[in-house]
């Protein structure tokens, strides 16, 4: 008898009962982050990406051991890798920021949950989203700044907390909180508003 094709009992057991890890990783994180954009942080739970994953609560604790760490992980699958732009021209570098961070807020709704967390958020996680989702952003802004300054297209870096407020708060306003698409018109007047701001603050 030919038992070349034939699987082991405890391999079918396992082929039937589980999931390949990269399924199931994938199935978690799709689950997670359909929960947080529809419920928000207060209403999410692990049961609750039991449910919609089809995985088991076993599977998720062995890699999560906490709603707080998936949905931290959850997050950062939202995040793209980022790019410095680099085109030579302060404008147009700018410009390139502001549209890939308001692809950012608008394009995977990342910003609908956390305006929904945002009251009720403990401060570690908030700490810790704003590592993923703001510093790295913070670090290519003053990568920007500080070409412009070499490049005499101004004359100092203004304070990069300063050059945040500017920039989220009137995206953040429209995408998140108002929840209106990123226009043509609006990304045009904004980033007029915003260049000019940024100016003014690296005169002073």
């Amino acid at each position: 008898m030919d038992n070349r094709n034939t699987k082991p009992a405890s391999a079918v057991t396992e082929t039937r009962g589980r999931k390949p890890s990269a399924t199931a990783d994938k199935a978690i994180l799709d689950a997670a982050r359909a929960v947080l954009q529809e419920t928000g942080y207060p209403g999410f739970t692990m049961s609750a990406v039991v449910k919609r994953s089809g995985v088991s609560s076993a599977t998720i604790y062995r890699r999560w051991r906490s709603s707080q760490e998936l949905i931290l992980d959850a997050f950062r699958s939202m995040t793209p890798i980022l790019e410095t732009p680099d085109s030579g021209c302060f404008d147009n570098d700018l410009s390139t920021f502001l549209d890939d961070f308001a692809a950012a807020l608008s394009g995977v709704g990342s910003f609908v949950a956390l305006d929904k967390m945002d009251s009720r958020i403990e401060p570690q996680l908030r700490r810790e989203i704003a590592e993923i989702f703001t510093e790295p952003r913070k670090q290519i802004l003053a990568a920007i700044f500080d070409r412009a300054v070499l490049s005499g297209a101004l004359k100092k870096r203004p304070d990069i907390d300063d050059c945040w407020n500017f920039i989220a708060g009137p995206l953040h306003h429209r995408i998140s909180i108002q929840q209106k698409k990123y226009t043509t018109t609006f990304a045009k007047q904004t980033k007029a508003f915003i260049t000019a701001g940024l100016f003014a603050l690296a005169k002073q």
